[in-house]
């Protein structure tokens, strides 16, 4: 699988509603964990 998200990243984005830096996780868990507030959650480590 991770090698497909790699080589066709653009294809994945469009599923992606939310990016939360990992200084803000409990956020990003909330969001994740309420009904109808987000498609996808990525938590970013940079």
């Amino acid at each position: 699988m991770t090698a497909d998200l790699v080589a066709n990243w653009e294809k994945y984005a469009l599923i992606v509603s939310h990016t939360v830096p990992f200084a803000e996780l409990d956020d990003a868990l909330r969001l994740a964990s309420t009904p109808g507030a987000a498609d996808k959650v990525v938590v970013t480590f940079a």
